[in-house]
């Protein structure tokens, strides 16, 4: 072989090569880029931005996903995947009361949203739901009717624009084989963005 082929493959053929292999491989496991379909996350998040997204990053409260839609969000919206922010994990209750958002009876923080978008979370002229209440609803899924905290491998979800019940008030719980993974904004967004994107499981209850 000739030894200036034999050079080239050695420094820069193979090693592209290998590159490309691992980069395919990371990004089909563990993370990819995506395009926010919809506005259930405005104005944090807004319809055709690309984010970053984490397949194997934990779930905690306030982290925002991206979830398959079920077939009745789906049918309602067109939308085959959706951005969510997660508000409840496995065995948690949940409660709605005169504005104030409540998870095993301790309010938390919704400033990632304003306070007018606070108040739309109710889902009639009551005062408040629960997620027995909710869980009435005929777009839950039978095996989540009359439920009292969120069930095992599940979990609940809001959409940050709370106008349209995209969410678990309307549809139920998210199942974990749901969620394709969890969103990260690129660190060039504004700090008051990445923080309400990235980092607000931090401060949750604060």
């Amino acid at each position: 072989m000739n030894k200036h082929l034999k050079y080239f493959l050695k420094i820069w053929l193979i090693p592209a090569i290998a590159g490309i292999a691992i980069a395919v491989f990371l990004k089909g496991n563990f993370f990819s880029f995506v395009r926010i379909s919809g506005q259930s996350m405005s104005p944090n998040l807004v319809n055709n931005q690309i984010v970053f997204l984490e397949k194997k990053a934990n779930v905690s409260r306030g982290t925002v996903i991206v979830v398959k839609t079920n077939s009745s969000q789906k049918e309602d919206t067109g939308i085959k995947d959706i951005a969510l922010r997660v508000i409840a994990l496995p065995g948690d209750s949940v409660n709605y009361k005169k504005g104030k958002l409540f998870v095993n009876g301790k309010k938390i923080n919704q400033s990632y949203i304003s306070s007018q978008v606070i108040n739309e979370t109710g889902m009639s002229v009551d005062t408040g739901w629960s997620i027995n209440s909710l869980s009435l609803n005929k777009n839950w899924p039978k095996a989540q009717r009359d439920i009292k905290k969120v069930q095992k491998d599940t979990y609940f979800v809001l959409a940050d624009n709370r106008i349209d019940p995209v969410d678990s008030r309307q549809y139920g719980l998210i199942k974990k084989d749901q969620v394709e993974g969890v969103v990260k904004v690129f660190f060039w967004e504004s700090k008051g963005k990445v923080t309400k994107i990235n980092n607000f499981s931090r401060s949750f209850f604060k």
